[in-house]
């Protein structure tokens, strides 16, 4: 069975975006773990419980996985430290047998006993597991503090963000959060060097510097992460960091929405409506926008309103499509689409009641217009 790598609780500060002009948030959560040998028991049964584990291996791998957890079971009662660490998993998944956390570890802690370095990198995480009930991120450091001083990048990155952390008595070490992040971004972990990359950035726990900033987004772009790569376009288009330079921006741009980031695409897709550092192209504006519509981006939802709102030399008006972005956007709170919305209600729709509501909404975040349209309703 692959190893499962659960996810943890990152303080990493949010970024939140608007148009053209936000970088990218922080990632969370784990790439792959590192696999380890098995250390060699020395045990007289020991050649016994590698059949029984290879035996395990095999079922699994054919998804029987009663009859190859069964093997597991048989190995692990021989002490064969990968089976103790792979049946660990399945009790902390509660695949195959029910779901039991104390049991899970009481596997974990044995395989390391006998060697199984990697299974620390899991029992840290069940330590923090809220499910789990466990609440020690005192022991989860120390756990992960072990892998990352055998320069495991993984760990390293992982315990930056446990130190960003806290929790009951245990309180964050923002000096040690750095310190653990710039080794795994020097081992090229790509998140490591992104999160860095946005310290420098916001001078957050180092001093600020734009070109640091820039130098270990570049890093993690080369690793192909959308959001650095989304970061590189707006400092080589705000010349921040670096010399503005709009060929870099949309080429960055482009590799970012390639990957799927939302923002790039809804950065790229006005570039394309407006004819900015591109030639103007209507159907790539309307195509990246819904990308990024579709993922949720609620300046996006509210673009696509306006074009099929108001028309657009190829772009034909259509009054449902405008409402339909129009909505998906309001509900996530934008004042001008909740104002478009209303006026589109109250004059193509003729549904007044509706109208009032959506209007409402933005006069109540101070939109200008809001309150004329409600005195007309």
């Amino acid at each position: 069975m692959t190893k499962k790598i659960f996810g943890f609780s990152c303080a990493l500060s949010v970024v939140l975006f608007s148009i053209s002009t936000s970088f990218a948030e922080a990632p969370q959560g784990n790439a792959k773990k590192i696999e380890s040998t098995p250390a060699t028991s020395t045990v007289p049964s020991y050649l016994s419980a590698q059949k029984q584990f290879e035996k395990a291996r095999q079922l699994l791998k054919q998804k029987k996985l009663v009859e190859g957890v069964q093997w597991l079971k048989q190995a692990a009662r021989r002490y064969h430290p990968e089976a103790l660490f792979e049946l660990a998993s399945y009790y902390e998944l509660g695949l195959v047998v029910e779901q039991d956390y104390a049991t899970a570890v009481k596997h974990y802690e044995k395989a390391i006993m006998l060697g199984f370095f990697d299974a620390r990198f899991n029992l840290a995480l069940l330590m923090i597991k809220p499910e789990a009930g466990f609440n020690d991120l005192g022991r989860a450091r120390v756990l992960m503090q072990e892998l990352a001083e055998a320069g495991d990048a993984e760990a390293q990155y992982s315990l930056s963000l446990m130190f960003k952390d806290e929790m009951g008595e245990v309180l964050a070490d923002l000096n040690q959060a750095t310190h653990w992040l710039r080794l795994a971004a020097k081992e090229g972990h790509a998140d490591a060097q992104f999160n860095l990359g946005l310290q420098y950035l916001n001078g957050d726990g180092v001093k600020q510097d734009e070109q640091l900033a820039f130098q270990w987004f570049s890093k993690a772009a080369a690793q192909e992460l959308a959001g650095a790569q989304f970061n590189l376009a707006l400092m080589y288009e705000k010349g921040e960091g670096i010399k503005a330079d709009s060929k870099q921006a949309i080429k960055w741009y482009q590799a970012a929405a390639k990957r799927g980031n939302v923002n790039a695409l809804q950065n790229l897709g006005i570039k394309y409506l407006l004819g900015e550092y591109v030639a103007r192209n209507d159907k790539k504006a309307i195509d990246l926008l819904s990308q990024a519509a579709e993922q949720g981006q609620r300046n996006a939802q509210y673009l696509l309103g306006r074009l099929y709102h108001d028309g657009r030399d190829k772009i034909k008006t259509d009054w449902d499509k405008a409402e339909r972005w129009y909505l998906l956007s309001a509900k996530q709170g934008h004042p001008d689409a909740q104002y478009q919305l209303a006026v589109i209600l109250a004059e193509k729709k003729n549904d007044p009641q509706r109208a009032r509501f959506w209007a409402g909404q933005a006069a109540s975040v101070g939109h200008p217009k809001a309150h004329l349209l409600q005195a007309k309703l």
